[in-house]
């Protein structure tokens, strides 16, 4: 059904014209499409994921990507990484919530304890992820000029996600 609804709203979007407002919407971001890209990434993985969840930024995310003149293979696996970063927290809260506290009648101390940690511990695994990721780039002959960026980006992403958590 997400699916459906994604393919639907990006079809919707293409034949309004949205899709090129938004590209040059982005242009004006950064002057690098690199950064624009990881940016896009982050931020619309992390919104999608944290808004709706269940796999909503998968299915939107990487044709918006696409759409926007990126490699349909690194927006694809790109996204889906760094999905698994925001999952923890997807769908308003969802996964802690009903999977974890619920069923198993924890106190509010103990799902901050988790939630704080499960943070921690998936920033630096998505931190790892991304240096995999700069591999990839290169694996496809796209050579990345502002990898010390891109790492600020993601730790500009990093610190709310821990405060929020």
């Amino acid at each position: 059904m997400i699916v459906f609804g994604a393919a639907f709203l990006f079809n919707l979007m293409q034949k309004n014209g949205l899709i090129d407002k938004i590209n040059s919407s982005v242009a004006g971001l950064h002057h690098t499409s690199e950064v624009r890209f990881f940016l896009l990434a982050l931020g619309l993985t992390g919104f999608f994921e944290g808004v709706a969840g269940f796999g909503t930024p998968g299915a939107i995310v990487p044709l918006l990507l696409i759409s926007l003149g990126y490699n349909a293979v690194l927006s694809v696996s790109v996204v889906l990484l760094f999905n698994g970063l925001f999952a923890i927290f997807g769908a308003v809260g969802t996964p802690l919530t009903i999977g974890i506290q619920i069923p198993l009648q924890l106190s509010e101390g103990l799902m901050f304890e988790i939630g704080i940690i499960s943070a921690l511990i998936s920033l630096l695994v998505v931190f790892l992820w991304l240096f995999y990721v700069f591999r990839m780039f290169a694996a496809y002959g796209i050579r990345l000029y502002h990898k010390k960026l891109i790492i600020g980006l993601y730790t500009l992403f990093a610190i709310p996600f821990c405060l929020f958590a």
